[in-house]
């Protein structure tokens, strides 16, 4: 299994390897790069098995589906499926969203319950504290970024007589 120093990876592989080997049998081999080592190799396809990460660019189903099609740049592991493709193709071309969302859902339901070329472990989140009474114009955004100047800042009940 090749991983990156960075970030806890390693624990993450370690317990990995660990439930792996309890669970199915399978020994594991761990093997630690610097980050830019663990890029060239994953890239040139020199792994098994591979951590890997994505965070979404954009709040549609797409980000994440896009790089698993066929001679994508992002699809490290090289996966190629045209059941796959021709579903991505047809959600491009499809002007109704509800059938459009019919068909990334059965491009996800492909890619994670036949086709399973990746295995996803966790989600990265973030954490933020405010109070919901005072502090308006938060949003949803896929990395979790805020635009501040979409902020407001409400007068507290206190202020206000």
């Amino acid at each position: 299994m090749l991983f990156n120093k960075d970030g806890g990876h390693d624990i993450i592989a370690q317990a990995i390897s660990r439930d792996w080997e309890r669970a199915l049998g399978v020994k594991v081999r761990l093997v630690q790069k610097e980050t830019k080592v663990f890029s060239s190799d994953l890239k040139a396809g020199r792994f098994m098995v591979s951590r890997a990460s994505w965070f979404g660019d954009y709040g549609d189903a797409t980000t994440f589906l896009d790089i698993n099609r066929t001679g994508n740049g992002n699809n490290d592991r090289r996966f190629s499926s045209s059941a796959f493709d021709a579903l991505l193709d047809a959600a491009a071309s499809e002007t109704n969203p509800a059938k459009r969302a019919g068909l990334l859902s059965e491009a996800e339901r492909l890619l994670a319950e036949v086709e399973c070329p990746l295995l996803p472990l966790f989600h990265y989140v973030e954490v933020s504290l405010f109070d919901a009474t005072r502090l308006k114009g938060l949003g949803a955004h896929p990395r979790q970024i805020q635009d501040l100047a979409r902020l407001r800042l409400l007068p507290s009940a206190e202020s206000n007589p």
